[in-house]
């Protein structure tokens, strides 16, 4: 077994600046034995990553599949699904005309959280495009990574009012990235009572600087409020999505 592992180190070109991952999916025993083991285990080192699990996935309606990046087929497929939406979005970067507010209405589609994400990714990116998806910046903010993006579920679970006022708390300050742009998501926006609502339009109406960006997933546009709705710019998805059925 050694020896398998030290050929397989030398064909991966193991390196001090390029780890060699050993495994991937480990139970939670055995990180913990590993934990405990640290001093024995110079150089070995646990990677943690956070995943959406769906305990019961045959009545959860909202589940997104992947958050990885959107490739060339995906593009692709948000062009020829929403072409509306695609167009809007894609014009409003190439003029240099982003809005503030966005609402993506329609009903549920998983594609306006791919969008939203990649939407933030192209404003942050500053480049009058959609996002390259492949330079550090945006894998961090689709791994929630990056601080000046902050996402919220809504529908895992209802839109509260410690997290708006997370929000204004965190983009109130100085911004930690150094574009400078800060760009918030709240999915399903429609699962918030109405006094988180006027909350929210408070922060729309009052933003802490001109580089805010809201980005809000509805999936019933009529149960919001008609001034939230107003202050958005909105792009409709229109395709319905059916593989939850």
């Amino acid at each position: 077994i050694i020896c398998g592992l030290r050929y397989e180190m030398k064909l991966r070109d193991f390196s001090l600046s390029n780890i060699f991952t050993l495994c991937e999916d480990v139970d939670i025993k055995t990180v913990s034995k590993i934990k405990e083991m640290g001093i024995e285990l110079p150089g070995v080192e646990i990677l943690e990553d956070a995943i959406r699990t769906t305990p019961i996935v045959d009545v959860i309606p909202h589940e997104i599949g992947t958050v990885g990046p959107i490739y060339a087929e995906e593009y692709d497929e948000l062009k020829q699904k929403e072409p509306i939406a695609y167009r809007i979005l894609g014009n409003g970067l190439k003029n240099n005309k982003v809005a503030h507010s966005y609402l993506f209405s329609g009903e549920y589609n998983p594609l306006k959280i791919e969008a939203a994400y990649l939407l933030a990714q192209s404003i942050i990116e500053g480049k009058n495009d959609f996002a390259c998806e492949t330079c550090d910046t945006c894998k961090r903010i689709r791994k929630n990574e990056y601080f000046d993006v902050i996402y919220v579920d809504g529908y895992s679970e209802s839109i509260k009012k410690d997290d708006v006022e997370r929000i204004m708390d965190e983009f109130s300050r100085t911004s930690l990235e150094a574009a400078g742009k800060k760009v918030y998501i709240l999915a399903n926006i429609n699962n918030s009572s109405s006094k988180v609502l006027n909350m929210i339009l408070k922060f729309m109406e009052e933003p802490s600087s001109s580089d805010t960006y809201g980005i809000f997933i509805s999936d019933n546009k009529d149960d919001l409020l008609p001034t939230v709705v107003s202050r958005c710019e909105e792009i409709p998805f229109l395709t319905r999505d059916f593989s939850f059925l």
